[in-house]
């Protein structure tokens, strides 16, 4: 069984302060034996003002102006900008293989990184010139 616990905390400098002690109670009581503790910045997942923005604006501008619908110009906005190669392991063996990231997992950051790559492409590859979010309200 793979155990996958994530505990909100916040780090004030002098003390962490879990942001639901009975959780991390009920989590710590299930425990087995051994564990292994990963600690990480929160990662904000990009924003619903964000997906509107990527959807109505940018993959909106594109698929128009390039003749897709929208669901094909975002299937390739990610081939194009989020491919990944990753390595999968079984004993002695090792492949590499490219995999396509999903935008629901991706920050906040990375959403606007992606979208700038998109616009910058856009424009140097198509002449198409997609509005920044502060042009438009979504």
């Amino acid at each position: 069984m793979k155990l996958s616990r994530v505990l909100k905390a916040k780090n004030t400098g002098t003390r962490v302060i879990f942001l639901n002690n009975d959780e991390l109670i009920n989590t710590l009581q299930t425990l087995p034996d051994y564990i292994e503790i990963v600690l990480r910045e929160e990662k904000h997942i990009r924003s619903k003002q964000q997906n509107k923005y990527y959807w109505g604006v940018v993959v909106d501008t594109l698929a128009t102006e390039l003749g897709y619908l929208p669901d094909e110009m975002h299937e390739v906005l990610k081939t194009q900008f989020l491919k990944e190669h990753v390595k999968i392991q079984h004993g002695f063996a090792e492949k590499e293989v490219e995999v396509i990231k999903s935008t629901t997992d991706l920050s906040t950051k990375e959403m606007e990184e992606y979208c700038e790559h998109i616009r910058i492409w856009a424009i140097q590859e198509f002449g198409v010139r997609i509005l920044t979010p502060n042009e438009v309200d979504v």
